[in-house]
């Protein structure tokens, strides 16, 4: 099976929203994608990635807000279709956002939250070189109540 990497389109957006169906508890509408998928096409406020197979659909995305003004930048959402999990493409994503997000804000952090129980999730960040830096207490809706998140920041280098 081929895949590649590329930027998202518009016309991805109903495929994304169909896997983020599957992936969140809390899943992102059409209108948020189109939003991030329309800022990232028009320079360099957002970072919009794809893993797309051999038919060009997205079996996996990356979207980044970069706020360059302030030299920090945060991961809004990720996704790997199930079909598709542990086999290197959530990190080859970061990987292509990370050196692209390197020559927007050369110094900088990179930011996110990960829910407390996904561990699979929360070694990979740090395989990628996250650092813990917060804890956010009942910030993820979940079956049985809610549950924390920990914060994480990447230092990113030029």
């Amino acid at each position: 099976m081929t895949l590649a990497i590329r930027p998202l389109l518009l016309t991805d957006v109903p495929r994304l929203e169909e896997l983020d169906q599957v992936l969140e508890f809390t899943p992102w509408t059409a209108s948020m994608f189109e939003a991030s998928v329309e800022k990232a096409q028009k320079g360099t406020e957002a970072i919009a990635l794809g893993v797309v197979d051999e038919t060009d659909t997205p079996v996996g995305y990356l979207i980044i807000d970069v706020m360059g003004f302030a030299l920090e930048a945060e991961v809004l959402t990720v996704g790997v279709a199930p079909s598709h999990q542990r086999q290197g493409l959530a990190q080859a994503l970061f990987s292509e956002g990370l050196a692209i997000l390197s020559r927007q804000i050369p110094a900088g952090s990179l930011f996110l939250e990960v829910r407390e129980s996904n561990l699979g999730a929360r070694q990979l960040y740090k395989k990628l070189g996250f650092e813990d830096v917060g804890f956010r207490k009942n910030y993820y809706q979940t079956d049985n109540g809610r549950e924390g998140a920990i914060l994480m920041r990447l230092t990113v280098q030029g």
